[in-house]
């Protein structure tokens, strides 16, 4: 795969997760659609970029273009990281400690808990 049809196709995976993105944050207009989508990211490009893909023998360029491409615009924490400063700007200290405690440590439980997932069905 030369590099410019890997940036193509790093282009379409991102391209179509962020139409999935942005329909999924509209039909469900919550903060917790952003959530759950960055969490069934978070876990995805664990289970699926550390295992399967791993285990199936997916090439490097593959890889990058589902955890860069696809997962990489599903899951984000811009939307987070501004609530965060916005919030820290208003004194409301509050929900910044909440969307902190949900986005970051929440994320980073949820990859611990896909690795275990992983290292019990076998998938080093």
């Amino acid at each position: 795969m030369k590099k410019q049809s890997l940036s193509l196709f790093l282009f379409a995976a991102a391209f179509l997760s962020g139409l999935i993105r942005y329909y999924l944050g509209y039909i469900f207009p919550s903060k917790w659609t952003l959530v759950v989508l960055n969490y069934l990211g978070v876990f995805l490009l664990v289970f699926l970029v550390k295992g399967y893909f791993s285990r199936k023998g997916y090439g490097k360029k593959a890889v990058k273009v589902m955890s860069l491409g696809f997962l990489g615009a599903l899951t984000t924490l811009a939307s987070p990281l501004l609530d965060m400063t916005l919030a820290l700007q208003k004194g409301q200290w509050q929900d910044f400690i909440l969307s902190l405690g949900v986005h970051l440590l929440g994320g980073l439980v949820l990859a611990y808990l896909s690795w275990c997932l992983l290292e019990k069905t076998g998938g080093k």
